[in-house]
């Protein structure tokens, strides 16, 4: 089998889908840089420039020195998620990669150059930070308002419950059981056989619910929680997980409970009016 010619191996490093540069020195002369590399931050870069001449922008971000580090004590560099604000045809970038940095050492043992490859994670970066933000901007909002949330996974019979829901249970965060027989052992027993027949009804039928029970906590309290959920179906519209939330209403139902009281007793003394009449 003949092998793969010069050219053939300059094609294959200007496609590969990362960024390589190849510097010679410790100044960092650029020797080879490849497709993805320019793409990433556009330059006319030649080889025999330096990296400060090419890429003066990485000035005071820690670049350079850690590629004289490597060049000096021969030993490679690996850092996740490094942050690198490059100008990208005129447009200042905040931008980050995995990137490995590895010593060239000759055949006497003496560097004469450092090899840099890096994959571009900024989109991944990104999207992961506003993911984080948004969970926990919805975490202070169940915080807020008392909201927790849950989801039984029906194949399984796994149950995830938020903290904000352990703490309408009155247990420990983290301590939740993660069954459906953990959450059926803390409902009110009066309300059991209705709240367990609302949920079979729901996924049976496959659409969403609400309902008003009580639950019963560790030390005997009696607490009303107002549940919501809905079924989410597979691609055969089998049910597959019921999610939902959940809010404390003990007292606006202890406040019903009031009302009542005093609307049946002002309806009793004007019956006694009336009767003495």
């Amino acid at each position: 089998m003949a092998k793969p010619d010069v050219d053939t191996y300059r094609r294959i490093f200007q496609e590969i889908p990362a960024s390589i540069v190849l510097l010679r020195g410790r100044e960092g002369s650029i020797e080879l840089i490849n497709a993805e590399s320019r793409r990433i931050r556009p330059t006319d870069a030649t080889a025999g420039q330096t990296m400060r001449e090419a890429w003066p922008e990485l000035e005071g971000q820690g670049f350079f020195e850690l590629v004289e580090q490597v060049y000096d004590t021969q030993q490679a560099v690996r850092l996740p998620e490094i942050q690198l604000d490059i100008d990208r045809n005129g447009e200042k970038l905040t931008t980050y990669y995995d990137m490995n940095i590895q010593p060239r050492v000759d055949e006497a043992g003496k560097s004469f150059g450092v090899f840099v490859f890096a994959i571009d994670t900024t989109e991944s970066v990104r999207n992961r930070r506003v993911l984080d933000e948004v969970r926990a901007r919805l975490e202070f909002a169940q915080d807020a308002g008392g909201i927790g949330t849950f989801e039984w996974v029906i194949p399984t019979n796994e149950v995830i419950w938020t903290p904000q829901l352990e703490d309408q249970y009155n247990i420990p965060r983290g301590s939740f059981e993660g069954t459906y027989e953990a959450w059926t052992k803390r409902v009110h027993p009066d309300d059991l056989e209705m709240a367990v027949g609302w949920v079979q009804k729901a996924v049976a039928g496959r659409k969403a619910m609400n309902m008003e029970y009580r639950v019963v906590w560790p030390d005997g309290t009696v607490r009303w929680l107002l549940a919501r959920a809905k079924v989410m179906l597979d691609a055969e519209g089998e049910p597959q997980r019921f999610i939902g939330m959940s809010i404390d209403i003990t007292d606006s139902k202890q406040m019903e409970s009031r009302l009542k009281e005093a609307n049946d007793r002002i309806t009793n003394i004007l019956e006694e009016i009336l009767d003495g009449n």
